[in-house]
């Protein structure tokens, strides 16, 4: 009996593309010649093409891969369950304009957002006090804005926050993720976990076969 090993990812994108075969939902590992045969072997046909989500079960591969494939185990090594979400190809196109310009707007309202938060935090915590008390303290004058330590705290502040998140533009001070980095992993799985408990109960698809395939040949 001859071994595969597949490995499938959590989810999957397909754009604009309804024949779904082993090799769209995972990689493949074995003997070269079941290997270039499994690949081509469809899992299942989506009928709609609209946008959807569905999700595959890794015994549909199995199954679809033993069917056409005789004395042939396959050994799962990934995830046991596969969402897979499809887009038509204009729908494909206009998302990526479309992520890009919600990328750039929550990066300004971010930005702003945050900009207001540091004032007002500073404004309730009496911070421009603070530092005129401290250059009184340190020179004898009365100064209504220090600018030696509006400077300092200025410089400071950005220090702090680029060290904090731990990269600068494409470059990363070291090799830990970002805070969030980890933030946007966890959400990640958690979307993908709730994405699985609603999609669990849709599985309906048949089992693709391989064109040539022994069984189509004895019918």
């Amino acid at each position: 009996m001859e071994i595969l090993y597949f490995k499938a990812p959590r989810i999957v994108n397909i754009v604009q593309k309804s024949r779904i075969t082993v090799s769209d939902l995972g990689e493949l590992q074995g003997k070269p010649e079941l290997v270039h045969q499994a690949k081509s072997l469809e899992v299942t046909h989506l009928k709609s093409r609209e946008k959807q989500r569905m999700l595959i079960s890794i015994m549909d591969v199995i199954q679809t891969v033993q069917k056409n494939l005789k004395d042939t185990c396959v050994v799962n090594i990934g995830s046991p369950d596969i969402i897979l979400s499809y887009q038509p190809q204009k729908e494909a196109e206009k998302g990526k304009w479309a992520g890009r310009i919600k990328t750039w707007l929550i990066c300004g309202i971010l930005f702003l957002g945050a900009m207001f938060a540091i004032m007002t935090f500073h404004t309730d915590a009496a911070v421009p006090d603070v530092f005129v008390e401290i250059h009184r303290i340190f020179t004898g004058e009365l100064e209504a804005r220090p600018f030696w330590l509006i400077g300092a705290y200025a410089v400071g502040i950005s220090v702090g926050i680029t060290l904090f998140f731990n990269h600068f533009s494409k470059k990363r001070l070291s090799d830990d993720p970002t805070p969030v980095e980890v933030e946007f992993s966890d959400y990640e799985k958690k979307v993908e976990d709730c994405l699985q408990e609603m999609l669990s109960d849709d599985v309906n698809f048949g089992q693709g076969k391989l064109s040539g395939s022994t069984e189509e040949a004895g019918k």
